[in-house]
């Protein structure tokens, strides 16, 4: 299985979860919006979000 790397972002009341395949890649290779739900602060695991895949931005 291949690693994958996630940098998460914050705007208002949403997040932005963009997947990555490696540490240094500067284009993502998804990118999510979770919005509506918590944190488990133990576990950083996301409770009860609804995610919406957004479109792929093409590299320049």
């Amino acid at each position: 299985m291949a690693s994958m790397y996630f940098r998460i972002t914050k705007r208002g009341d949403a997040f932005f979860v963009s997947v990555y395949d490696s540490p240094n890649s500067e284009y993502p290779y998804d990118t999510y919006e979770c919005y509506g739900g918590e944190v488990d602060v133990e576990t950083y695991e996301f409770l009860n979000w609804e995610r919406k895949k957004l479109r792929k931005e093409k590299g320049k």
